[in-house]
């Protein structure tokens, strides 16, 4: 598991809460398990409807709708802004 290592840099992880190729609980878990390595994590839940079991609908709607905050993230990241992370706020998360 990757989430037993804390990650050197910060990390931004969003998830699809209805995605059935890469399970939300799954994704979520492996944010937790950075937080609680110390790691700045910038989590994100992306909260959309079930689109349609098993026709990657669920996994790659999410991926498109967060394309802005996602480059928003890295490109703050390549300027030198520092990362924020939300791990105090992962036990209201979904």
């Amino acid at each position: 598991r990757i989430g037993t290592l804390k990650p050197t840099g910060p990390v931004r992880l969003a998830t699809g809460t209805q995605d059935d190729i890469v399970p939300h609980d799954q994704a979520r878990q492996l944010a937790v398990d950075w937080c609680r390595k110390g790691g700045k994590v910038s989590y994100e839940a992306v909260v959309l409807p079930n689109l349609g079991d098993k026709l990657l609908t669920n996994h790659l709607t999410p991926l498109l709708t967060d394309q802005g905050a996602a480059i928003s993230w890295i490109t703050d990241r390549l300027e030198g802004k520092p990362a924020l992370s939300n791990c105090w706020s992962m036990p209201v998360q979904p």
